[in-house]
């Protein structure tokens, strides 16, 4: 049986008072990493991070550094054929899992940014870390789920 992964609590700015932004933000919640150390393992992985703090992430980005991290990243399919109308929104798809299976992690991508749900725990860089019923952000669609395991 799995065990709810303990998301640690990035703080939502940096010390010169820039916003993190939501895929820094999911690495730090996964791997209780400073941002510093967090960049310089994307750098390792082989990804520009002067482009990316600038632009953000993407989602083969994330699962590069998280692979590289040593955790996996599995792909969970939605039926929504890539078009963004018929895409769940993120208040169905709690209700849908509600009971089944929270033991897990996922890496929830929206439109243009990034969740965190491990078991009832959210996570994202604007409400940081807080039960899932009291989540923002209930109504954008959900493009892709990313379920995460390993360390």
């Amino acid at each position: 049986m799995a065990i709810t992964r303990k998301l640690f609590r990035p703080p939502l700015k940096l010390e010169d008072g820039t916003r993190l932004m939501c895929g820094d933000h999911a690495l730090m919640a996964l791997t209780g990493k400073t941002p510093e150390q967090c960049w310089r393992s994307m750098a390792n992985a082989g990804i520009d991070i002067k482009v990316s703090l600038r632009t953000g992430l993407y989602l083969h980005e994330i699962v590069t550094c998280l692979n590289h991290m040593g955790f996996s990243a599995k792909r969970i399919f939605i039926n929504h054929l890539y078009d963004g109308s018929k895409a769940p929104t993120f208040a169905k798809w709690i209700r849908e899992r509600r009971g089944l299976e929270t033991k897990k992690t996922y890496l929830l991508m929206t439109t243009n940014h990034f969740m965190l749900v491990s078991g009832n725990m959210f996570s994202d860089n604007h409400a940081g870390q807080c039960h899932i019923d009291d989540a923002p952000h209930k109504r954008s669609r959900i493009l892709q789920v990313m379920e995460i395991r390993g360390k």
